[in-house]
């Protein structure tokens, strides 16, 4: 299994308004994992990651939380995302206006 560096953040403070995220450290992704908040209408659940921080502990936060590392990894995606729209549309037509131009050559 292929392990990706992130890095994982949290909010400076509980409160919803004005709050802004922290860096809280660099982990090693592991994968996606679901947790769920209990309401008065009952559960909800939401996506999370399991990763494992440099000190060896292993955490599960939103998935928001995290950014994976690295140019690679983004050309890796956007390399994949235009093998998917070639294989469904068999032509070259991938978000060219929408990618800066050192990455449309991916």
């Amino acid at each position: 299994m292929k392990t990706r560096q992130v890095t994982v953040y949290k909010w400076d403070t509980p409160f919803l308004a004005g709050r802004k995220k922290e860096v809280l450290g660099a982990g090693i992704f592991h994968q996606f994992g679901l947790n769920y908040e209990e309401f008065d209408t009952g559960p909800g659940s939401y996506t999370t990651a399991i990763v494992e921080m440099c000190d060896g502990s292993v955490i599960n936060v939103d998935a928001e939380m995290i950014v994976f590392d690295g140019e690679k990894v983004l050309r890796e995606a956007i390399q994949g995302m235009k093998s998917i729209t070639n294989n469904i549309l068999g032509s070259d037509v991938v978000m060219s206006q929408a990618l800066p131009e050192e990455l449309k050559a991916a």
